[in-house]
């Protein structure tokens, strides 16, 4: 006669099998090993109806358990498709999100936002490449709470003009006691492709460098600065033409 013992066993040995095996062949599984239990009981001591209700019991439970995970699966899937379709509308736009990435290129670096929680002592700027070797540090000084920008010179401790690329910025300082405090960065930048990455969907800048779609603060819609600058000369130069215009007119009336 098979055990009790034995069959929970198997059931649960069951649940812990690879989530591969379908619940077609677990119900098949347990339905041969319930009959052959039913078959090689001993007449003269047959199964307590109890003890086989318990097993049958239990055996739905399990089932509900593989039914209910792989209905949470395919939730979780769906809904990470959504978010890829939602982050794509990003592509274009400008985002401040949590980050401490630096790009540089031509000398240029671009701008970092430090966040500064209570006033603190010196505070210095550390910049190190994408091997995490400190490329320099800059002191800053004491500071009050507040919000502060920072701009890299592009150059490392010996003066001289790093390769372009992506960088990081990390910043240490002190409150009045002399206990280092924590301050945190934010990065801004425009949008030129979404990714997924380790499970998680991260959003390419357009200078190359990458933040987490969970750490975007806010979005805006980009506004190109070559545009408006072009607007600006168009306009100067209108201006000029007509005053020069307005010259050639009186000159000549004169």
């Amino acid at each position: 006669m098979i055990s009790t013992t034995e069959t929970q066993s198997f059931l649960n040995s069951m649940y812990t099998t690879d989530t591969t095996t379908s619940s077609e062949l677990d119900s098949d599984a347990f339905l041969k090993l319930f009959v052959a239990q039913l078959e090689n009981q001993d007449p003269l001591d047959p199964m307590d109806d109890t003890e086989s209700l318990s097993q049958l019991a239990e055996f739905a439970s399990l089932e509900q358990l593989t039914n209910l995970s792989t209905s949470l699966d395919g939730i979780a899937a769906a809904l990470g498709e959504m978010q890829q379709m939602s982050a794509a509308g990003y592509i274009g736009k400008d985002v401040l999100a949590a980050g401490n990435a630096v790009s540089l290129a031509d000398g240029a670096a671009t701008e970092v936002t430090y966040v500064v929680p209570s006033d603190a002592t010196g505070v210095i700027a550390h910049i190190y490449d994408e091997d995490g070797t400190l490329v320099r540090s800059v002191e800053i000084g004491d500071l009050d709470a507040g919000e502060y920008e920072f701009t890299w010179d592009g150059k490392d401790t010996n003066g001289n003009t790093c390769v372009d690329g992506n960088y990081a910025v990390k910043f240490t300082a002190e409150n009045a006691e002399g206990e280092s405090i924590s301050i945190s960065t934010l990065v801004e930048g425009t949008v030129s492709g979404v990714a997924v990455s380790d499970g998680s969907i991260v959003l390419t800048l357009d200078d190359g460098r990458e933040v987490a779609l969970l750490d975007v603060y806010s979005v805006s819609d980009h506004v190109d600065d070559t545009a408006e600058a072009d607007d600006t000369t168009d306009d100067e130069t209108g201006d000029t033409a007509e005053d020069d215009s307005d010259t050639t007119e009186d000159d000549t009336a004169a």
